[in-house]
């Protein structure tokens, strides 16, 4: 019998979240100041988006490169969403951006790949002939979400 209570795993109730008002009332702010807040909802929502070129040809170059951020930036400033760093390789671009709650990850990449695609191969000829059948995007993404969630 007493071997059998030794061995016994304590568990504790997990705290109530968020935490409670009763004492001050600014302590639950003061932990979320760099989450964005909007009527009904605190969110910090930071997705990491990759694609890539079709067939992973290098085709983002130069102005064509310089193009490509200028229109990525334009596209995520009519949805509110905020680029905190970013790379445009020769053949994938790499956004890490700040996107507000309403906004799904993969919404957002559909209206940068389609938006993008449609532009540069307007404006850039040989874009067409080195992307046959006006794709400049493979139909892949990838999205990775990170944030920081404590028991504190």
């Amino acid at each position: 019998m007493a071997t059998a209570e030794a061995n016994r795993i304590e568990w504790r109730a997990p705290q109530a979240w968020p935490v409670t008002l009763r004492g001050d009332p600014l302590q639950y702010d003061r932990g979320m100041k760099h989450y964005r807040r909007t009527t009904h909802t605190r969110f910090n929502i930071k997705p990491h988006l990759v694609w890539i070129t079709k067939y992973r040809k290098k085709l983002l170059r130069g102005d064509v490169g310089f193009r490509l951020c200028q229109i990525v930036r334009t596209i995520c400033a009519e949805l509110e969403a905020e680029i905190l760093k970013g790379h445009v390789s020769q053949d994938y671009v790499h956004p890490f951006v700040f996107c507000p709650s309403h906004v799904l990850a993969s919404y957002l990449m559909q209206r940068e790949k389609r938006k993008s695609s449609r532009i540069l191969l307007r404006e850039y000829n040989h874009l067409n002939k080195a992307c046959w059948g006006s794709h400049l995007w493979v139909r892949e993404l990838f999205v990775a979400s990170f944030g920081n969630v404590t028991d504190k």
